[in-house]
């Protein structure tokens, strides 16, 4: 374990710091980011514990009782064209405004220093491109499946992308249940390269369970003009569908976020989130339980998204809000008028922003 240069972070292998965290007698909660559990790096954390200042010794314990018995956790990961990709874990604990951001290293060690929200909204605008965002906020509520099912259909228009350009053939745009079954399948693959893949490695998405409703979701879907039925078992991408499957094929960027809280005891909250920079527009497609969304971002709605991510809970831990307490916050989502979980960022029914 050293500290760098600047004396801003600390790289350590994942071994020390569960010996710190064991040593310290440091209790863990769901959201434990890393738990306590014997090591083998026991002794010799002890040693390099021991010739720690009394301030760097303060900083360290601060910093991994975050990580362990966390108020919040942000799941952070991203790419940007690709060539660049990263993922980082920041915690917090209760009435803390400053995060603790833990980020493995390409040489395996670890590092763990703290960031204002400040820094970390400066890091999600460049990811984004916020500059160059337009105006336009737009949102579609759909079933979480919906959601997937899109995104799927998004990655055949890219593989077919491809093979037009190897074998010179118009673009195909009928897709069969059986094949948006395939590439829902093929989710698990290692290949950050297009979104669905990238969500499943980062989301705590359920995918198996998608195939199970596909019926229903293209139902859905068609409903919902995104997809028109066109013979048994097939289905024409709509205008809408092929002007996304487009702009996910020429993607600058990719972001996703699980944002989750505790009680102390359970997590009682955990928002998904997925953000991909196409040329035109930034989307967001995001999941709460079986409900998700799909949406067009502007400048105006990145800022109250980014503002609702970065702000600490304000609940205490293990304090029930009741329905008639004087100091309970807003009940209903501003946007749509439906019933919401006290607490949460998001509503459940039109995706919005809750400040």
């Amino acid at each position: 374990m050293l500290i760098s240069n600047d004396g801003q972070s600390w790289l350590a292998e994942y071994d020390e710091l569960q010996s710190l965290i064991e040593l310290l007698l440091i209790e863990t909660n769901p959201l434990g980011v890393i738990p306590a559990q014997p090591s083998s790096a026991q002794a010799a954390i002890k040693d390099t514990w021991d010739q720690l200042k009394a301030n760097q010794q303060q900083e360290l314990r601060t910093m991994l009782t975050a990580v362990s018995r966390p108020r919040q956790t942000i799941h952070l990961a991203w790419t940007v064209g690709e060539a660049h990709y990263m993922r980082v874990t920041l915690a917090r604990m209760e009435k803390q405004e400053d995060l603790v951001w833990l980020a493995r290293q390409p040489d395996g060690q670890y590092q763990l220093q703290l960031v204002t929200a400040e820094e970390l909204n400066l890091l999600l605008n460049d990811i984004v491109q916020i500059d160059s965002l337009g105006e336009e906020n737009s949102n579609q509520n759909m079933s979480a499946s919906a959601v997937l099912t899109i995104l799927g259909t998004a990655e055949l228009m890219r593989q077919r992308y491809h093979q037009s350009m190897l074998l010179h053939l118009p673009i195909d745009n009928l897709i069969t249940v059986k094949q948006l079954r395939t590439v829902l399948a093929d989710a698990t693959k290692e290949d950050i390269r297009w979104p669905l893949c990238f969500w499943e490695k980062n989301l705590p998405v359920e995918f198996a369970a998608i195939t199970d409703q596909i019926e229903n979701t293209l139902t859905e879907l068609g409903r919902t003009g995104w997809l028109k039925p066109a013979a048994e078992d097939k289905y024409i991408l709509t205008d809408n569908t092929l002007y996304l499957a487009e702009e996910m094929l020429n993607e600058k960027a990719k972001l996703s976020l699980v944002v989750a809280t505790t009680d102390g005891q359970n997590i009682i909250i955990e928002d998904s989130l997925l953000l991909v920079r196409g040329p035109q527009a930034l989307w967001l497609y995001y999941i709460l339980g079986e409900q998700g969304g799909i949406g067009q971002v502007g400048k105006s709605g990145w800022k109250v998204l980014s503002e609702s991510l970065l702000t600490p809970p304000e609940a205490e831990p293990g304090i029930t809000i009741s329905a008639d307490s004087d100091n309970n916050v807003a009940r209903f989502c501003p946007h749509c008028g439906k019933s919401i979980s006290p607490g949460t960022k998001f509503c459940g029914s039109c995706g919005g922003a809750l400040g």
